[in-house]
């Protein structure tokens, strides 16, 4: 599966080559994002290598997994996007040669563990030569890292994910776009960040309608709120579904669940199906006990939230 991973996102990424002039990375003007997945790499190489070094080889891989599929494909590339398909010549020939230059560091990095894909793809690469197998494992630099930039796309990443899990929780498809209002503690850093990349955060969390507020003078009553490390999200569900009709959908469902787990608990209270039963029968019905109760459970509690709108 991660092998499946590096290789279709290697394709889409030289799938965007073509038209591209690539440009040193040096000479490149990084936004926070670039100067994240950078610190991100610096932290995978250094984490790896420690690992190899110490014979502790899972966890080298467990460092190349996180980097490579959550920080670098979920985050980075998916980010680039935007600048891939709105942005002007100039702007995409900077992320694209900034692309190259992280998967032909990665793949010299996933080289040990990945032997032949990580050579069939750098043989593809327009910024390498020779063979990865003769190339140097990457190196940690100081100059890569980049806390401030770290703290500003670790706020986002936690709004997105808060966000994404509230909708998870409560129900709410893909195919409903989100009102969001996210408070920032003051106007600063953070709020600036925020503002600046507004369009990806609307992307990331699937919102038609998101707006910064720094000073408090946004209406967010009847928003459901979420807190965040230095800032706060209102994300207003009742434009999202229906909520008195999720809410006796919800009570339906609990009715239901609620039936088969009266008929489970009066199956494991039978004596004789106790004390005749094999242990996989019970511990089947005791596994389908859990289940029921923590669906009512799970349920009773997003109708709880539901009711608070």
């Amino acid at each position: 599966r991660f092998c499946n991973k590096v290789w279709n996102a290697s394709r889409y990424i030289l799938g965007n080559l073509e038209g591209r002039t690539l440009v040193p990375v040096k000479d490149c003007d990084l936004t926070e994002l670039d100067r994240w997945i950078y610190s991100r790499l610096d932290s995978a190489v250094r984490s790896a290598k420690s690992a190899f070094e110490n014979y502790r080889y899972n966890d080298g891989a467990s460092a190349l997994y996180e980097f490579f599929w959550n920080d670098f494909c979920d985050w980075y590339v998916e980010a680039s996007k935007l600048s891939l398909y709105t942005g002007d010549d100039a702007e995409k020939d900077r992320v694209v040669s900034i692309l190259m230059d992280i998967l032909a560091e990665s793949m010299k990095m996933m080289h040990p563990m990945l032997s032949f894909i990580t050579e069939e793809i750098w043989s593809k690469l327009p910024n390498t030569e020779n063979k990865v197998i003769n190339a140097s494992f990457p190196e940690y630099l100081e100059s890569r890292k980049f806390p401030e930039d770290a703290h500003l796309m670790a706020a986002m990443q936690e709004l997105v994910r808060s966000v994404r899990n509230m909708r998870a929780e409560l129900g709410i498809g893909a195919e409903r776009k989100l009102r969001i209002v996210v408070r920032t503690d003051e106007a600063g850093v953070l709020s600036s960040f925020m503002r600046d990349h507004i369009d990806l955060l609307k992307v990331f969390a699937n919102a038609d309608d998101l707006k910064i507020d720094d000073n408090g003078s946004l209406d967010v009553s009847g928003a459901f709120p979420i807190a965040g490390q230095g800032f706060e999200t209102y994300v207003f569900v009742r434009d999202a579904i229906d909520v008195d009709k999720e809410i006796s959908r919800l009570e339906n469902d609990i009715k239901k669940t609620q039936a088969l787990l009266e008929g489970v608990e009066k199956k494991l209270s039978n004596e004789k199906f106790m004390a005749n039963a094999k242990q996989e029968a019970i511990d089947k019905e005791m596994g389908k006990k859990a289940e029921f109760e923590e669906k009512i459970e799970k349920s009773q509690k997003h109708i709880d939230i539901l009711k608070s709108f």
